[in-house]
């Protein structure tokens, strides 16, 4: 059985070999024809890794293939490993494994297995080192990729190959050759097995076993490679990795053994022989270390870390890297006590030193910002030295093309207003002029001013440390943020240092300085809320009210966003005592409406403030009264909005306003201008219609009254309105349409009164209604209006005075022409002898009576019903008989001779053209009734009478002559 076992072994074998062998060919394919490896060429190389390298010894004829394959596979997986740059120090245990780390790990697995070593017992000095050095880099890259499972097996294969420094004595001692060659292959496997440890030294820290790092540092034999080897750097390198990673985990204690490690290992190569790699390794390693051990505070560590420095600074080619100084700043600043004078030196050393990039500069900023929290007026003095000697030159000499410099200078400005922000108070005088300095020499060595953003953040930091400075320093803070270096500043920023100045001037009582700052801020930044609430204030303390109502009129636009302005406008003009301000201001706030308000109180504290004003005599005036007015108006247009109300407030919003209008209209109406009485009539009218129809009768009729007065009074002021107005123009005739509506109102409420409850006052007022009523119909020439309004005068019953109606009869008379006379002859008559009769009964003014008689008389000289002139003549006879013997005045002379003379020469013409000798002699024979009474001493009379005795002698002549 085992016979016929070892044929099928040895077959198995020798196919595994083969598809090993035509796997690797197949990669070797892909990867010299730079493809991709698909999915299932990545899981056959892991397969086929996991089964080398093969137990068993490989047939002599297929160990050429397999090492042929497994340096050709290496060589070209170079490529790869170039290109697969991606480092994360992180393990990644569900990630994918790293192709390039696979294919080196696959390759070396070849060549192990390949080694003719492994079936005879020659050992070639250079196969073995080769075996060995390809293992340790396979290695390598496979912890690079975080591999560690990979790279673990890499190992355990190379260290079967790694002689023990045990069996290396016995065979250094038996060996007769002391050759050159020889000699250098001690040492390189002394070197590999160095190597090979640190590579154990790696795994282990990657896979969180320092006991087992500590385990394989103790292999590492360090002391006996040469000074010159590249093995150092590698160890120093490995050891600061790890302490790092332990500072990291705030691990100090371990990471300072660590750091200890690799700067003994990095400080055992001579300097002579130290490479640039390991000079900066050096650097980064002490300067790490002397962090570490600056964090601890401990006054043993603060010694090692000057020794530290000390020795970097001793280092060739090392004195003038600018890190050396920054890290004895830092170890200076470490102290509890600091010299200022030792800081000043370094800091200035550190600008002399430093070549301007922006890691440099970067470097510079964080080191005098720590300077800063030690010393500010050190920092101060160094970062203006930078930014004198280093930045401003660079910027001059580079302003015609773009560079870093600008923003270096920049920031380094930015931080110089952030130190002079920290200085104390009474440092801050000095301070502001240092910043002014610097200012202006940057404005006049440099054409453009900052960036938005370097101008955003300069102005942030002096607004802070406006915040904290007395009223002197704010201004000079001010005047520093005005700046033309800052004028890239937004117009928000240029807005708020227009304000603070405008704040100030008002403190300072300054009105021309605050107006000043106001227009020297954007026209945008003007129109701003806050700064028109400012301006506002400027005016009401300057009593400019143009001023104060310009501003007033651009913060109401801004209302419905945010009405906190217009409330500060209230209280402003209040503190101020300019009340025609608040008014405004109120009357701007219920213009505009903005959500929120308490409408009807607001309402009401602005009618009783327009009211106040109107009554204080101080102010009365008709432009007290037009806002007193308009405030009203405004009222009744939000009735839609106090409608809104509960019914009890609703009702008390309604009384209140009608009856306070009504009140403001029957005290104010006399000595305000009639369309402002028309205007607060027209406002106590829509408040009094919105009574509730189920209001108690006596109130209904209260309601009547104040209505009817209401319209009294506006036909009166509308008719005042159109008196004054030009004659025929389109105004006037609109304020007599109106008056007619008025008077149509009015009658309406008399109608629902009834003549029960119509006292005198109320008769003298319905009386004077129609007479504007005619006066009406004369102004529109409304004459078939006429009739029915000369009838309802003489229903009027108990007319006191008839001047007024009377004379607009005779005006009108004027205007009729002879067909519309005669069809109003009639009722005009009826007027004007009513008028006649009342005023001689009741007031016996013979003067108006006897200008009436002669207007009446001739009215109806020529018409046709000649009894009433006849009438007329004997009325003016009896009353000139009573005033001729001393009942009453005496009748007008020349009425009375007119009337005399007029009516003779009637009786003339009538005896002349009618040949009617009795109503001739009739005229005649009145006429000298009339004229017997007059105060000529007869003289009228005597001439009439012969006058009508030639006028009896021609009737008798023409008699006897017919």
């Amino acid at each position: 059985m085992s016979r016929l076992k070892m044929p099928q072994k040895k077959e198995a074998m020798d196919k595994l070999v083969q598809d090993i062998s035509d796997f690797a060919t197949r990669l070797h394919d892909l990867l010299n024809n730079r493809q991709l490896l698909s999915a299932e060429i990545s899981r056959e190389l892991e397969k086929y890794t996991k089964q080398l390298p093969l137990s068993s010894n490989v047939p002599d004829k297929q160990v050429r293939t397999l090492d042929a394959l497994g340096t050709e596979l290496w060589n070209v997986s170079a490529g790869l490993v170039h290109n697969d740059i991606q480092r994360d120090p992180r393990p990644k245990a569900t990630d994918p494994v790293h192709q390039a780390a696979l294919i080196r790990a696959f390759a070396f697995l070849l060549l192990d297995t390949a080694d003719p070593t492994q079936s005879s017992k020659k050992k070639s000095e250079d196969v073995q080192t080769r075996i060995i050095t390809v293992a340790l880099r396979a290695t390598r890259l496979c912890l690079d990729k975080n591999e560690l499972d990979l790279a673990m097996r890499v190992l355990e294969r190379c260290s079967q190959r790694i002689p023990d420094e045990r069996d290396e004595d016995t065979l250094l001692q038996m060996a007769m050759d002391p050759s050159e060659d020889r000699q250098t292959f001690e040492t390189s496997i002394k070197d590999l097995r160095s190597e090979f440890y640190l590579l154990r030294l790696l795994h282990s820290w990657k896979s969180a076993r320092l006991d087992l790092a500590e385990h394989y540092l103790a292999k590492v034999k360090l002391s006996r490679t040469s000074p010159t080897s590249n093995l150092a750097v590698k160890a120093a390198d490995l050891f600061y990795e790890i302490a790092r990673s332990l500072s990291k985990l705030s691990k100090p204690d371990d990471a300072v053994k660590w750091f200890e490690r690799a700067w003994g290992v990095s400080d055992q190569v001579s300097p002579d022989h130290l490479s640039q790699e390991g000079a900066e390794l050096l650097m980064s390693i002490g300067v790490s270390f002397a962090d570490v051990l600056l964090s601890s505070q401990q006054p043993s560590h603060q010694k090692r870390a000057c020794e530290i420095a000390s020795k970097l600074e001793q280092t060739h080619g090392l004195s003038n890297r600018l890190t050396i100084p920054i890290l004895k700043f830092q170890i200076l600043a470490n102290e509890r006590r600091v010299d200022p004078d030792n800081m000043t030196t370094i800091l200035l050393h550190i600008v002399k030193l430093a070549v301007l990039t922006e890691e440099n500069f970067n470097m510079i900023m964080k080191t005098m910002r720590k300077a800063c929290e030690k010393s500010c007026t050190t920092a101060l003095h160094a970062l203006r030295m930078f930014i004198s000697t280093r930045l401003l030159p660079d910027v001059e000499h580079n302003q015609h093309s773009k560079s870093a410099s600008q923003g270096w200078l920049e920031k380094a400005s930015v931080a110089y207003i952030l130190f002079h922000t920290r200085l104390p108070n009474f440092a801050l005088a000095t301070s502001l002029d240092d910043l002014q300095d610097l200012f202006d020499t940057f404005s006049s060595a440099v054409p453009s001013p900052f960036t938005a953003k370097a101008t955003h953040a300069a102005q942030t930091l002096m607004w802070k440390a406006i915040g904290q400075s007395t009223l002197s320093h704010t201004f000079r803070w001010c005047q520093l943020l005005r700046h033309p270096l800052f004028e890239n500043a937004g117009y928000v920023n240029k807005a708020r240092i227009g304000r603070k100045l405008m704040c100030i001037a008002i403190d300072e009582g300054s009105v021309a300085a605050a107006r000043e700052a106001f227009y020297q801020m954007p026209e945008t930044a003007r129109n701003d809320g806050p700064s028109r609430l400012l301006a506002f204030r400027t005016a009401l303390i300057s009593r400019d009210d143009d001023f104060a109502m310009e501003s007033l009129q651009v913060i109401a636009k801004t209302v419905a966003k945010d009405p906190t302005f217009l409330y500060a406008c209230v209280l402003e003009s209040q503190q101020h005592g300019m009340d025609h301000m608040t008014l405004a201001t109120l009357q701007a706030i219920l213009g505009q409406k903005p959500a929120g308000i308490q409408m009807p109180a607001l309402l009401r504290c602005a009618a009783r403030l327009a009211v106040s004003r109107v009554n204080d005599e101080r102010y009365s005036s008709d432009d007290t009264a037009l806002e007193a007015v308009k405030t009203f108006e405004t009222a009744s247009h939000h009735i839609h909005d106090l409608r809104q109300l509960a019914k009890t407030q609703w009702t008390a919003e309604v009384q209140w306003w009608s009856k306070n209008s009504y009140n403001f209209a029957l005290r104010h109406c006399k000595k305000m201008p009639p369309d402002y009485t028309i205007r607060i009539l027209d406002v106590c009218a829509v408040f009094t219609e919105c009574y509730s129809t189920d209001v108690e009768q006596r109130q209904q009729s209260d309601l009547r009254q104040r209505r009817s007065l209401c319209s009294f009074l506006s036909t009166t002021a509308l008719i005042v309105m159109g008196r004054s107005g030009e004659v025929g123009s389109e105004h006037t005739n609109q304020c007599f349409l109106h008056a007619q509506d008025q008077i149509t109102k009015f009658k309406s409420l008399q109608a629902e009164v009834g003549d029960k409850d119509v006292g005198q006052e109320s008769t003298a007022r319905t009386f004077a209604m129609l007479k504007f009523e005619v006066e009406c119909i004369l102004h529109l020439q409304q004459w078939d209006r006429l009739n029915d309004t000369l009838r309802e005068c003489l229903e009027v019953r108990s007319v006191e005075r008839w001047d007024a109606l009377a004379d607009l009869i005779i005006i009108m008379h004027e205007h009729l022409d002879a067909s519309t006379r005669d069809s109003h002859f009639e009722m005009i008559n009826q007027v004007l002898q009513r008028v006649i009769n009342d005023t001689w009964k009741k007031q016996k003014e013979i003067v108006k009576v006897a200008r009436w008689v002669r207007f009446t008389f001739t009215l109806c000289l020529n018409h046709v019903q000649g009894n009433f002139s006849l009438r007329l003549l004997e009325q003016a006879a009896t009353m000139a008989e009573n005033g001729y013997r001393g009942k009453h005045e005496h009748y007008p002379e020349s009425e009375l001779q007119w009337l005399a003379t007029t009516s003779f020469n009637r009786g003339v013409d009538v005896l002349v053209e009618e040949e009617n000798e009795t109503d001739a002699f009739r005229w005649m024979n009145t006429a000298l009734a009339l004229a017997k009474w007059s105060q000529d001493s007869g003289s009228l009379h005597a001439i009439l009478t012969s006058k009508e005795e030639a006028a009896e002698q021609h009737v008798r002549d023409r008699e006897m002559q017919t």
